[in-house]
């Protein structure tokens, strides 16, 4: 399904499931259809949206290099015609996404999972970002090797060739441009901890080379009300490798919180 912005972009969705609904933020170079193994645990209780995020998947492409705060100046304006306040589930990319999307307008985030994503930076992040986003400007087959080293867990990798082709074929298929975009986006991440007043799950993964879950943990340490989940073996992708125990996780958390 599409949704035409008010920009005039259209951003391609997808949606199962019913009861309250939650909206579902994938990593960079990735679409929504990352969250196939979540949204087959959950669409049983939960309206799942899953969003492909501008110029991923089959959404348009802006007309310049976007922000955080822009995507989720996109997100939030599809949750007011399509679901109204939700539950917003975000991973990596998609987690500093959700978690701009709650300081720009609280009231239409009931509570927020964010997922195998870093928290306050330390020194030198940023040039890593930038290196990686000049990478991809030079082809996407330049990325696709690193990123799924640090993305997997090597004991998946390795058991799961399937589900690895699966991810660095939407890599490979990306947009270098669009790429790039995502890199120097992060780079530019502006925090405001202390707006982030809604529950919250950070979750990590005990074999994510890139959000480890001392960074995820400093992140719950520094949110108003978060609690900390870290899922033993999982990587970077927690939601493909650990999908049961991502899910349980959630269902956890959403319960706690009356959701």
């Amino acid at each position: 399904m599409r949704f035409r912005l008010t920009s005039g972009r259209s951003v391609s969705y997808s949606v199962r499931g019913t009861g309250l609904p939650i909206a579902l933020l994938h990593p960079i170079g990735l679409c929504g259809d990352f969250w196939e193994p979540v949204v087959e645990r959950l669409a049983s209780d939960y309206r799942l949206l899953a969003i492909d995020l501008p110029g991923h998947g089959d959404s348009d492409v802006s007309a310049g290099a976007y922000t955080l705060d822009g995507i989720a100046g996109d997100c939030l304006e599809m949750l007011g015609v399509l679901t109204g306040p939700s539950i917003v589930v975000g991973c990596s990319m998609g987690s500093a996404v959700a978690q701009s999307m709650v300081v720009k307008d609280a009231g239409m985030v009931k509570a927020a999972v964010f997922a195998n994503g870093s928290g306050p930076r330390t020194g030198g992040r940023t040039d890593v970002l930038e290196q990686r986003a000049a990478l991809a400007e030079r082809g996407m087959t330049n990325i696709v090797d690193d990123n799924i080293d640090r993305w997997f867990s090597k004991s998946f990798a390795a058991s799961h060739p399937d589900v690895v082709a699966k991810v660095s074929g939407w890599l490979l298929n990306g947009d270098p441009t669009v790429h790039a975009w995502g890199w120097r986006a992060l780079a530019g991440r502006t925090d405001a901890y202390a707006k982030i007043r809604v529950p919250v799950l950070t979750i990590a993964g005990s074999e994510d080379a890139s959000a480890s879950p001392a960074s995820v943990k400093a992140l719950a340490d520094v949110l108003p009300d978060a609690r900390y989940v870290e899922l033993a073996g999982a990587g970077h992708m927690a939601p493909i490798e650990q999908a049961d125990a991502f899910v349980a996780a959630v269902r956890s958390f959403l319960k706690d919180v009356g959701l």
